[in-house]
């Protein structure tokens, strides 16, 4: 419906019917290609001249929707930038070079790096991901005890793994390490790049795993399909570092009316009343199919999600054993040349449809992967 965002002639890759694309760049293109309320807003802001108060308004409106402890926002073109510009604020924020990381999510050559595992969900599906009890004490205790931390002054880690094919963490792991944090004097930096926008049924992710984040950093689906990334935090870290102003600080420029416009319109798209419900329905139901598709298939094993961030491993039926590169390839295809568009380059598929999908896109995307790994 037109009160959740969408129009009932545009679907999450166009004008329908369309091939229906389960990647969106990877989230990038969250609110689906070419919404017609964001190319009203960017083909205005091309008629306009320069010099109005696009970037001061824009700032203003994403600020508002921002978590409790952070503020201040500085604009960066990438994800590479904007993590860059995060480093740069830890260190000089906390006065400690190290930053630790998990999963080996994140490279930087400049970057002093320590790693820890992230304690995965294993017993709970997108279904019930919910309740998931799974203990964290361990893992926690782990990070305590390690005598090369003693330099770290920022913790970094994605909420959800989605280079990893949307890999989830035990439930209780992003609140227990928010404590480690408090406790060691460390920033929490959530990378929200990934999920930030309504991808797990919440503005942010931090609201959907009960933490408040020192420091967020967005990108993906900022600009609503135009290339942009944020660093955000609160005012006190900016004053205590010789940073630049926040708005001033990323490495290339991001402060344009196009650009302001298409981020303008993409948050108010997902802040709207309704759409956020609608993502956290469409994705329940997602979750069952997704459960049904694993029970049906022994190609499909370990389903996950929250939200619209859905994954699952794609095995060999025969040992179980995840399916090599071949296999992969010949699910993408076969799902291509049925209408389908999957990311498959590895065992593990992660699902990221753009937020505006209906519960009836979502039912031929899994009759088409059932139809495939059947």
């Amino acid at each position: 419906p037109r009160s959740c965002g969408q129009d009932p002639d545009f679907g999450p890759c166009g004008p329908r019917p369309a091939v229906l694309d389960a990647v969106a760049g990877h989230g990038v293109a969250s609110i689906g290609d070419s919404h017609p309320r964001w190319i009203e807003a960017v083909a205005a802001a091309a008629h306009r001249r320069r010099g109005g108060n696009e970037l001061a308004n824009y700032l203003a409106l994403l600020a508002a929707e921002l978590p409790p402890r952070v503020d201040r926002v500085a604009l960066a073109p990438t994800d590479a930038e904007a993590l860059a510009t995060t480093l740069r604020l830890a260190r000089a924020a906390s006065g400690r070079p190290g930053v630790l990381t998990f999963g080996g999510a994140f490279r930087h050559p400049d970057a002093d790096l320590r790693e820890a595992d992230v304690p995965l969900c294993v017993e709970h599906d997108a279904l019930d991901y919910g309740a998931c009890d799974e203990p964290v004490a361990g893992a926690i205790a782990a990070i305590a005890s390690r005598p090369d931390l003693d330099d770290v002054g920022a913790v970094l880690v994605e909420p959800v793994l989605r280079s990893a094919g949307n890999l989830l963490p035990r439930r209780g792991f992003a609140a227990a390490l928010q404590d480690l944090c408090r406790e060691r004097g460390w920033l929490l930096i959530l990378d929200e790049s990934g999920t930030g926008f309504g991808r797990t049924g919440e503005t942010f992710a931090c609201e959907a795993f009960g933490v408040e984040p020192d420091v967020v950093v967005l990108g993906n689906g900022l600009g609503g399909g135009f290339p942009a990334s944020a660093v955000c935090a609160g005012s006190s870290l900016w004053e205590a570092c010789a940073l630049p102003d926040p708005p001033a600080v990323g490495g290339g420029k991001w402060d344009g009316p196009l650009a302001c416009a298409a981020g303008g319109a993409a948050l108010e798209i997902v802040t709207e009343p309704g759409f956020l419900g609608q993502v956290r329905s469409v994705g329940a139901h997602a979750a069952r199919r997704l459960r049904e598709l694993a029970d049906a298939s022994l190609r499909i094993a370990r389903p996950r999600g929250i939200g619209l961030a859905l994954g699952f491993d794609l095995v060999e039926p025969e040992s179980g054993g995840v399916a090599g590169w071949t296999e992969c390839e010949a699910v993408f295809r076969a799902c291509r040349n049925r209408g389908v568009l999957i990311a498959v380059t590895t065992s593990r598929v992660g699902l990221t449809p753009p937020l505006a999908i209906s519960r009836e896109e979502v039912d031929r995307l899994f009759d088409v992967i059932a139809e495939v790994v059947r």
